[in-house]
């Protein structure tokens, strides 16, 4: 997703600063984020082995060198621990650039609906664009808005939704999807390889939220909304554009405030739950 505007990402997490009252809104994948994702630690280890393997020379030479102690720009990235460090970051890396893509393509996205087709689009971003446009001619969304900024006031969070798309009587849907017409939908894109429940609960937390944020402050009512939708964008190569629909409950509005509230309670003091260490006291301090 790209930046909005309002938005401080200086620290480990996404927060939106309303520019008049300075009200501090949580975002609503950050929270989302604390969710435990169970296959990541296997994905991470088979890409470290994979890359282990694909650069076994370098690995081997760096058995023998001994550390050199230094960090970051100053690092050798030759020795046992550079080397290390460098296998055991290759999930970091990977997921960032999966993670730019994604806001690379939802950019491009929020530039054709604004400007106009025959924007410059990166390389790597066409196929994805490619394979939304295709699904766009037979689906012929009308927006009914893009890339607006939303929060609550009542349970601290905000959040940018993609799109709010209007389906007419003449989209070329499918058979499951018949039913989105003549309905406005809350749209939201997804570039990654996998979908799952966590991205339906963020669509949740955007359907029920209170007010979209302009830029300026002004604060408007929401639209209504009939459903959500998500878009899961892969290129046509890898089978093109999927439909999921989102259901918007408010069971599964509880199920995103749930975790609204856990990732509060992780990110708050360790002193609120913890004490400091007490240890039993040395026999010379006895």
């Amino acid at each position: 997703m790209t930046t909005p505007i309002n938005a401080d990402d200086s620290g480990s997490h996404r927060w939106y600063i309303h520019p008049v009252t300075g009200e501090r809104f949580l975002s609503a994948t950050a929270a989302l984020s604390y969710i435990a994702k169970h296959e990541l630690p296997a994905w991470a280890a088979t890409l470290s082995a994979q890359a282990a393997i694909d650069a076994w020379s370098r690995v081997r030479e760096a058995a023998a060198i001994e550390p050199c102690g230094r960090k970051g720009n100053d690092a050798c990235g030759q020795c046992r621990t550079c080397v290390a460090g460098w296998l055991a970051n290759r999930h970091n890396v990977v997921r960032d650039t999966a993670s730019d893509l994604g806001s690379r393509f939802h950019q491009a996205i929020d530039n054709q609906v604004k400007i106009g087709p025959g924007c410059y689009v990166d390389a790597d971003v066409q196929p994805f664009l490619d394979a939304y446009n295709e699904w766009a001619k037979l689906a012929r969304p009308v927006f009914r808005g893009a890339e607006m900024t939303v929060i609550n006031r009542r349970l601290g969070y905000a959040g940018t939704l993609d799109a709010v798309n209007f389906f007419s009587v003449k989209s070329t849907l499918p058979k499951k999807m018949q039913h989105l017409k003549r309905r406005t939908v809350l749209v939201d894109y997804k570039t990654g390889k996998t979908v799952g429940a966590p991205h339906a609960w963020q669509l949740n937390a955007y359907r029920f939220a209170e007010a979209i944020l302009l830029p300026d402050g002004t604060e408007l009512p929401m639209p209504r909304i009939g459903t959500g939708l998500i878009l899961h964008v892969r290129p046509k190569s890898e089978g093109g554009v999927k439909m999921r629909e989102a259901f918007l409950t408010s069971q599964n509005f509880k199920r995103f405030v749930h975790a609204l509230r856990i990732a509060e309670a992780m990110m708050s003091p360790l002193g609120e739950s913890l004490s400091r260490p007490a240890y039993f006291p040395t026999p010379k301090e006895a």
